[in-house]
């Protein structure tokens, strides 16, 4: 199905509001035909060969800088300026303390409905650590925490553990704390060289824990990539760098 007839397939799309997620994964063939639609308003209905004017509105997201991707070639600049025609900027959870725990508690009581479950509320400690934590995954690693500990702990959240909280017993390194490797007791025999080496330990066992996961899926919505609130590119370029590979698993 190409995208005027998604459009016309939806029979919320005539009078109604059409929502974009991941507007700029949208490869340019993609691009080149929403901005036909956004520009003419009328799209091929299916199974048909006529084209039919329709009345929408569209509300597109991105976690990318579009301006950028738009100097890269990667986005359409004139589909950019269609789209951005009153652009809203919501800052990361790490920034918003004062929405993060009502968010939380939101997705729990969705969460426990889906699991035939009652959310009890999140412990003093799990709050501490709900408003503490940077997360660079943004929303979508808060839904995926506060999903898995809920499915494990039957509706119950006593102790948060985000970051390396392990999502598999098949992930082969653990992550110690740095706490635990230096101590007075051992400072001359620590080298710069030892510390870089253990931070990528750390790395290689959060990046195994969000693979397993996401079933080694990379891109897409529901990928490590998305989890992490970074580009694909950038993560497979980072998982060769550490040696990082499903064969190695």
């Amino acid at each position: 199905m190409n995208l005027p007839q998604y459009f016309c397939a939806k029979k919320v799309a005539n009078r109604g509001t059409i929502f974009l997620d991941e507007t700029a994964e949208l490869s340019l063939d993609l691009q080149a035909k929403l901005l036909r639609v956004l520009q003419e308003k009328e799209v091929e209905q299916l199974g048909s060969n006529r084209l039919k004017k329709i009345d929408f509105r569209v509300i597109a997201t991105t976690n990318r800088n579009l301006s950028l991707e738009v100097e890269k070639g990667n986005f359409r600049s004139d589909l950019f300026y269609r789209l951005h025609i009153f652009p809203m900027q919501l800052p990361p959870l790490r920034l918003r303390e004062n929405d993060v725990i009502l968010i939380a508690e939101q997705i729990a009581k969705q969460v426990c409905t889906k699991i035939g479950t009652t959310f009890k509320g999140f412990s003093n400690a799990s709050k501490k650590v709900l408003l503490s934590y940077a997360w660079p995954g943004n929303v979508r690693e808060l839904q995926n925490l506060i999903e898995q500990t809920l499915i494990q702990n039957r509706g119950e959240i006593e102790n948060l553990r985000p970051g390396f909280q392990p999502v598999s017993d098949d992930i082969p390194l653990k992550a110690d704390s740095f706490e635990d490797i230096v101590n007075a007791d051992n400072l001359k025999e620590i080298t710069l060289e030892d510390i870089d080496l253990r931070t990528q330990e750390l790395e290689k066992a959060y990046l195994y824990a969000i693979l397993t996961h996401t079933k080694w899926r990379v891109s897409g919505r529901d990928g490590a990539a998305a989890l992490l609130d970074v580009k694909a590119t950038t993560l497979e370029y980072r998982l060769k760098k550490l040696g990082i590979s499903r064969k190695s698993s």
